[in-house]
C-alpha cells in the first residue's frame, strides 16, 4: 500500500464515523511501515496487526481503535490520541509516545524496550526521594515521603499526594530569604519552607496528564525550562566514539568536534556524519569484512572512511528524525542493533 491510497482510505472512514457513507478503515495486518499517518482521523480503525514500524502517526486520532498486535517499533506517536485503543500485544519497542492520551487504553502484554519514549516511570515506585517544583521564579526542593501516591504519564513532569517542602531558592539557586511561594499550577497551594503540603483528591490515573495532585519533577533543571534545559547524553562540541551493531558486526565511529549530534529522551544519539574507525565482530573479534550496511538499507558503513546521514532533523526530541545512530556505550549497541 503507497501513501496515495492510504489517505484515501483514512479520507473514507472520517465519512464513515461521522454517518456520511464512506467505509470503515480495515488495515489489519498490512503493510503501512515508514508511512505518515499524522493527524489521521482513525477513530474505531481495525489496524491489528499492521507494520507500523517507523510510522508517523503524531496527533493520530486512534481513539477506541483496535491496534492489537500491531507492530509499532520506531513509530512516531506523540500527541496521538490512544484513549481506550486496544493495544494488547502491540510492540512499542523504540516508540515515541510523550504527550500521547493513554487514558483506558489496553496496555495488557505491551512490548517496550529502554529506547521507548513515554512508558517508563520517572520517578521511584516506592520509598522516599527528593523533587524539585517550580512556583513563578522560585523552586521549592520537596521530599516525597514513602508513604506518598506518585504517578506520571508519558512525560518527566510527576504528581504526588503530599511532600514536605525543604527549601525554597531562586531559579539559580540562590536564597533571597523567601520562605513560602504560591504554586498557581496547584490550585494556589502554598508551599512553606519546613511544612507538609497535601491534596486530599489526588487521581490515581497515570495517563491523565492534567488533573489533581502536586506536581514535580526528579531534576532541577527540567523545572526551569522543560524540556530544552536536559542535557543532552552525548557531549557536544568535542570528539567522541560511538558503537553501533550493524547485524552481527559492531561499528566503531568517531563522531568529529564540529559535527552536528543530539540525543533525546533515551540512551540513543543521533549525528550528521561519522568516521568509521572500524568494524569488528560482534564480540570484539577481528573480521576480514571492512564494509556492511544496515538491514533498511539505508547507510553502508565502510572502514576509514565517512558515512553522511540521507536525512537529519536538529529536533533532539524527535527520536526518529534521522540520522545516523550511535551509542556511547559498546553493550548498549549491542543491545539495539540495527
Amino acid at each position: 500500500m503507497n501513501q496515495e491510497e492510504l489517505l484515501h482510505i483514512v479520507q473514507k472512514h472520517q465519512l464513515w464515523v461521522e454517518d456520511q457513507g464512506g467505509e470503515k478503515a480495515v488495515l489489519a495486518n498490512e503493510d503501512l511501515s515508514g508511512l505518515s499517518l499524522a493527524e489521521a482521523y482513525l477513530w474505531m480503525a481495525d489496524l491489528s496487526g499492521a507494520n507500523l514500524v517507523g510510522a508517523d502517526l503524531r496527533k493520530a486520532n486512534l481513539r477506541e481503535a483496535s491496534l492489537q498486535n500491531a507492530d509499532l517499533r520506531k513509530a512516531d506517536l506523540r500527541e496521538a490520541d490512544l484513549r481506550r485503543a486496544d493495544l494488547r500485544g502491540a510492540d512499542l519497542s523504540g516508540a515515541v509516545l510523550t504527550n500521547a492520551l493513554l487514558q483506558d487504553a489496553d496496555l495488557d502484554q505491551v512490548l517496550s524496550n529502554d529506547l521507548t519514549v513515554g512508558l517508563r516511570n520517572w520517578c521511584p515506585t516506592e520509598g522516599s526521594f527528593t523533587a524539585y517544583k517550580r512556583c513563578g521564579q522560585y523552586i521549592a526542593e520537596l521530599l516525597i515521603p514513602a508513604d506518598a501516591l506518585r504517578s506520571n504519564g508519558t512525560t518527566r513532569r510527576c504528581r504526588t499526594n503530599k511532600a514536605k517542602v525543604i527549601s525554597i531558592t531562586e531559579l539559580n539557586g540562590a536564597s533571597d530569604g523567601t520562605t513560602q511561594v504560591i504554586s498557581t499550577a496547584d490550585d494556589d497551594l502554598l508551599l512553606k519552607e519546613g511544612e507538609e503540603i497535601s491534596v486530599s483528591n489526588f487521581d490515581p490515573c497515570r495517563w491523565n496528564e492534567h488533573t489533581t495532585g502536586i506536581y514535580f519533577f526528579m531534576d532541577r533543571p527540567d523545572c526551569i525550562d522543560y524540556p530544552e534545559s536536559r542535557p543532552m547524553n552525548c557531549p557536544a562540541k568535542t570528539e567522541v566514539t560511538g558503537y553501533l551493531q550493524v547485524g552481527d558486526k559492531m561499528v566503531t565511529l568517531t563522531i568529529e568536534k564540529d559535527t552536528d549530534r543530539v540525543s533525546g529522551e533515551t540512551i540513543k544519539c543521533r549525528c550528521k556524519e561519522a568516521v568509521v574507525r572500524s568494524i569488528t565482530e560482534a564480540d570484539g573479534g577481528e573480521t576480514d569484512v571492512s564494509s556492511v550496511t544496515d538491514e533498511a538499507g539505508i547507510y553502508t558503513f565502510v572502514s576509514g572512511r565517512k558515512v553522511f546521514a540521507s536525512h537529519y532533523s536538529k529536533d533532539r526530541w524527535n527520536e526518529n528524525g534521522g540520522g545516523i545512530p550511535f551509542f556511547l556505550d559498546k553493550d548498549d549497541a549491542a543491545r539495539f542493533p540495527i
